[in-house]
């Protein structure tokens, strides 16, 4: 059965931005916010800000990561959410992941690096990739080479029914599980689910 290659290429900075092409927090910038009133304002599309994980940072109040975004930039990622969730935002961020930040503002912090506030754990907003960002490049390129099995690079005969990924037979797609596709399923999957909206929209 054939797989269709994605739609949404996230290498296009226009929905995959740097962490200097998004708008600072609270700032209404005409590219990305509708101002709805005096004190609201509604994104107008979609936008998401790719950074890999270098390190957990010690010493803060809230669980704050030390980042690199696409072009090498580095900065830190906050969350700004109750306390109760704290474990579970650490659990899952472990070095060398993507975070994956929805319609992200950039802020100040007070040794002047650049910060990212996240105030939310809505999985539509905030999604740990369980990869480097070169990784999550690597699977977009497999997803959109349909033709080619996804582990081995010869002509693909089936796909992974979660994800959509080729593969050239059923051995093939059982050794490489073990060595790699079980993480790159789960990322494979979010991109096909991205693949599905339209980022032109809120």
């Amino acid at each position: 059965m054939a797989t269709q290659a994605l739609t949404l290429d996230i290498r296009n900075t226009r929905y995959f931005p740097g962490v200097f092409d998004i708008p600072n927090d609270g700032d209404a910038h005409p590219e990305f916010f509708d101002v709805v009133s005096r004190d609201s304002m509604l994104p107008r599309r979609r936008w998401c800000l790719l950074v890999e994980i270098k390190m957990h940072s010690e010493g803060t109040l809230r669980p704050t990561y030390e980042v690199k975004g696409v072009a090498g930039d580095e900065f830190r990622v906050a969350f700004y959410v109750g306390a109760p969730e704290f474990p579970t935002i650490v659990d899952h961020c472990q070095p060398g992941y993507t975070l994956a930040i929805m319609f992200a503002a950039r802020n100040a912090c007070i040794d002047d690096k650049l910060l990212i506030p996240v105030r939310t754990l809505r999985e539509d907003i905030i999604q740990v990739l369980p990869c480097g960002i070169k990784e999550v490049y690597s699977i977009s390129d497999k997803m959109n080479s349909p033709t080619l099995c996804a582990a081995c690079r010869k002509p693909s005969s089936l796909k992974c029914g979660r994800c959509g990924l080729p593969f050239c037979d059923a051995v093939c797609m059982k050794e490489n599980w073990k060595v790699e596709h079980k993480r790159q399923c789960v990322v494979a999957q979010k991109l096909r689910e991205w693949s599905a909206l339209d980022w032109e929209k809120f």
